[in-house]
Order: C-alpha cells, then sequence, then structure tokens
C-alpha cells in the first residue's frame, strides 16, 4: 500500500502518530439485503454463457499419492464455439497440465435463478416447523462469504470511501494519504489524521441515515422521506423503460409519458411539508426532475432525426411541458396539505403554517436538472436545447443562490451513477 510504504520511508523519531480504526460489522450475514445482492450479481453477471470445467491434479506424497481438485467457471465471449466440440480445452484450461474434465455449460441466467433460489427459500427448522428466511443470507452456504464479501465491497464503495476522503475536507483524499483494507466484515483504517479517524469512527458508529423501505428512504433522525433511487443502479436506464411506437407521429406521447413519471414522485408523503422540510421537499422535486431528463434523453435518442430546428422545438416544448406540469402538481398536493393542516388547527393551535414551494422554484429545479442530465449525454437536439436551458436560467438569478444546497451533488450521487 502506498500509505505504508511512505510511512516506511519517512518514518523519524519525531514522526506524526498513526490512528488505527478497527471496525467488524455486526451480524454481517443477517443484515444483507439478498434482493441487493441479486441485483449486484445481475451487474456483474449478465446472460451470456460460462464453461465450469473441473480437475484433478496428483502428485507423489510420502506412503502414495495427494489428489487436489479444482473448479473454475469461465466466461465464454462465442456461445456456438461453447457448444462445438474443442480439443484443446484440457490445455487452454490448465496449461500444460492434463485431465481437466468439462462439467458443463451453464447460461447467466441460469446462475441467478439458482441463486435467487437459494437466497430467498432458504429453510430453516425451528423446534417441529420449518420456516423460510426472509433477512440476511445462509451462513453455511458454499457462497455465503463470496456473497458477503460483495455486497460489503458495494458498501464500501458507495459510502466508506467517500466517507474517508472528504473526513478532512476538501473531496477525495489523495492516493497515499490513509490505508483501507477488508476481509468480509472487518475493516481496518489506518492514517496520520486524528480528524479523520474520529470522524469514521462515529459515522460508522452511527450506522447509515437513511433506512429503506418500499422504494422510498426514510431518515432515521427526522424522519423525513425521499425516494429510493437503488433500484435503478441494475442496469441502464434504458433498459427498463418501453419506448413509446414510433408510427407516423414520433414523439407524440413523449410529454404524456414523462408527465405519467412525475405524477407518481409527486405526492404527498414526499411533497408534505408537515412532514418534510422545505430542503427535503426540492431535493424530491429535483431529482425526480433528473430522472425526469434522463428518460427524455433515451426517448429523443431513440426517435428520427428531424430537419432544421424541428428537434429543437419539439424537445423545448417537451421539458416546457413537463416543468409546468411538475410545478401544477405540486401546487395541488400541497394545497391538499394545507388544508388538511388547517383542519388540525381547529383541535391545535401550536403549529406553524408550513410553507410552500414556488412556482419559480420548481421551474429553476427543472431547468437546472434537465441542464446538468443533458451535459453528461448529448443527442443530436442536445446543443441547441442546453444553449436554450442556459438562457432560461439566466433568468432566475436570485434563485440559483438559494437553492445551492439542494443541488449539491453529494446528495444526488446515486442518481450520477445512473447509467442511461
Amino acid at each position: 500500500a502506498p500509505f505504508l510504504r511512505a510511512n516506511r520511508q519517512h518514518r523519524t523519531s519525531a514522526a506524526q502518530p498513526i490512528y488505527v480504526v478497527n471496525v467488524d460489522v455486526k451480524a454481517a450475514f443477517d443484515s444483507v439485503d439478498p434482493e441487493r445482492i441479486l441485483r449486484l450479481v445481475e451487474e456483474r453477471v449478465g446472460n451470456g454463457m460460462f464453461e465450469v470445467t473441473r480437475h484433478a491434479t496428483v502428485a507423489p506424497a510420502p506412503g502414495g499419492c495427494r489428489v487436489k481438485f479444482g473448479r473454475r467457471a469461465e466466461a465464454l465471449a462465442d456461445e456456438d464455439a461453447a457448444l462445438s466440440t474443442d480439443t484443446d480445452w484440457p490445455a487452454r484450461v490448465l496449461g500444460r497440465k492434463a485431465g481437466a474434465v468439462a462439467v458443463k455449460h451453464l447460461r447467466g441466467s441460469e446462475a441467478k435463478r439458482l441463486l435467487a433460489e437459494h437466497l430467498l427459500g432458504n429453510l430453516v427448522r425451528a423446534r417441529d416447523k420449518w420456516l423460510i428466511q426472509r433477512s440476511g443470507i445462509p451462513q453455511g452456504s458454499v457462497v455465503s462469504t463470496l456473497l458477503c464479501s460483495l455486497y460489503l465491497a458495494d458498501l464500501e464503495e458507495r459510502h466508506l470511501l467517500p466517507l474517508v476522503g472528504t473526513a478532512d475536507g476538501g473531496g477525495r483524499a489523495a492516493s497515499g494519504a490513509f490505508a483501507m483494507a477488508r476481509l468480509i466484515d472487518d475493516i481496518i483504517i489506518i492514517t496520520r489524521s486524528r480528524a479523520m479517524a474520529e470522524h469514521v469512527v462515529r459515522r460508522l458508529h452511527a450506522g447509515f441515515r437513511f433506512v429503506p423501505w418500499c422504494g422510498l428512504l426514510f431518515d432515521s433522525a427526522t424522519l423525513e422521506i425521499q425516494v429510493d433511487y437503488t433500484r435503478i443502479q441494475g442496469c441502464p436506464l434504458r433498459e427498463m423503460m418501453t419506448l413509446p411506437h414510433l408510427g407516423s407521429c414520433p414523439g407524440a406521447r413523449l410529454r404524456s409519458k414523462l408527465c405519467q413519471f412525475v405524477r407518481h414522485k409527486c405526492n404527498m408523503l414526499l411533497l408534505d411539508p408537515n412532514i418534510n422540510s422545505s430542503t427535503t421537499i426540492r431535493v424530491n422535486i429535483y431529482q425526480s426532475l433528473m430522472v425526469v431528463a434522463m428518460r427524455f434523453h433515451v426517448y429523443m435518442a431513440s426517435l428520427p432525426m428531424q430537419k432544421g430546428s424541428r428537434d429543437i422545438r419539439f424537445a423545448i416544448g417537451a421539458i416546457n411541458g413537463v416543468i409546468s406540469y411538475t410545478a401544477a402538481l405540486v401546487a395541488r398536493v400541497q394545497c391538499q396539505s394545507k388544508l388538511q393542516h388547517n383542519f388540525s388547527l381547529e383541535f391545535d393551535c401550536s403549529h406553524e403554517v408550513p410553507t410552500s414551494v414556488s412556482r419559480c422554484h420548481v421551474r429553476w429545479l427543472g431547468l437546472h436538472a434537465f441542464q446538468v442530465i443533458l451535459q453528461r449525454k448529448q443527442c443530436h437536439c442536445t446543443s441547441g436545447v442546453l444553449v436554450w436551458l442556459g438562457q432560461q436560467l439566466t433568468l432566475y438569478p436570485n434563485i440559483a443562490h438559494q437553492l445551492l444546497d439542494v443541488v449539491d451533488p453529494s446528495r444526488h450521487r446515486l442518481i450520477w451513477n445512473t447509467r442511461f
């Protein structure tokens, strides 16, 4: 590790003290989410063909011989070649060694089916009853250690590395500023920064702030509610969408499709100021419009290119339509919330009247969401649309400063990592 080598080279009697953080994940196997594991496997396995081989190596030993068994799964690029007769596969798999035996060819879809059956159908005997395990993964399974390590590796990448990298401020720590290693559920972090060590210990001891439930994230400290977008992390967004039929009028249903998605994300739980703070409400609006912008790009990229500025006018009309529709939905939901709040005031006058989100804020959030998403990935009409978005955003110079915290990229890491 760079940190350990640098420490050895620059070690002196007056060197800085070194801080070591040793963490053990409590009940790691019991806290693993099986559905999350299946999504991680889906990302890595796909639906290709695999060749599973088994071999035995025999070597002389005192008083006889020693037999060592091995097994290996190899992804095949050409399925036809996998199903044909291959006389050279023992040498290909084992080099100069002979005696390999091809067990079978296995598709990724079949492997995922077997794994899902193993994780979601595990039976546990409790006295005289058989129960289906609903949380965690079987600890006695031959793949449990590998699956737990995969699960915690994903957690480490999404949460622990950003946490360590930003503990001293100023973004991700430079290479060699700390050393971190993990063996399944045992984590060790070595650093010269006491602030980093204390920050990591406090953060890990506190656990994760948000608790997922039925597509929602509950803030364990404030009970505010956001949308859980981890479900769109498994594969590119375009593979989860049903693109509209082109027909004689391509894109005729684009606006209605986008508005339909927004309608499901603008509900009382997410926009009620009696439940969420004004910042969280705006974050919910902004994130939903970011996903809408991704879906917009996928739709536009699938449509045939038109001549002149027709595509740009069509795209601007769709963006204006979905932002206006979102503003109307937000106003309607918050009006309903205000009516309920006024009704409760008849019995309790201690509550303050909650504030609502203005249409200008919704419009600015929508314009900004489309701008940042379309800057990442462009299609045939994007350049003209980006010019229009920039011009529209300049009409709201004061709002940009007011909503700076809402559009902070650190709040939207999951959406930024979504492929579309």
